[in-house]
């Protein structure tokens, strides 16, 4: 991505920012960095120690789920092929949420034998 950017900036597609346009934005960067970037990711590791990584893959794959049921609510009008997606992604969370705690349950009863 860097070097996306580097050679986009030296070809005069993109242009540097000025000092004025990233004093406007020093709130919002200062934001990202500091709670959306660092801290978010140290809640979610703590997180995910606390609920274990099968119960953290679950939550991170229903976060589209709960955007499009968000989207709904607002007033969106979904097609029939958005819901059969919906469903297909769901049941393949299930599915492999299920076999995933199969094995890892399957796993804990060998060692304890």
């Amino acid at each position: 991505m860097i070097v996306v950017l580097v050679v986009a900036t030296a070809a005069g597609w993109l242009k540097v920012p000025t000092i004025t346009q990233v004093s406007g934005v020093k709130n919002a960067l200062v934001y990202m960095i500091t709670l959306a970037g660092v801290i978010a990711v140290f809640a979610w590791n703590m997180g995910n120690r606390v609920i274990g990584a099968i119960n953290g893959i679950l939550f991170m794959n229903l976060v589209p789920i709960v955007a499009f049921v968000i989207i709904i609510i607002n007033g969106y009008k979904v097609s029939g092929f958005e819901i059969i997606g919906c469903l297909i992604t769901i049941s393949a969370l299930i599915g492999n949420n299920s076999y995933n705690r199969y094995v890892a349950h399957k796993k804990l009863t060998i060692v304890k034998n």
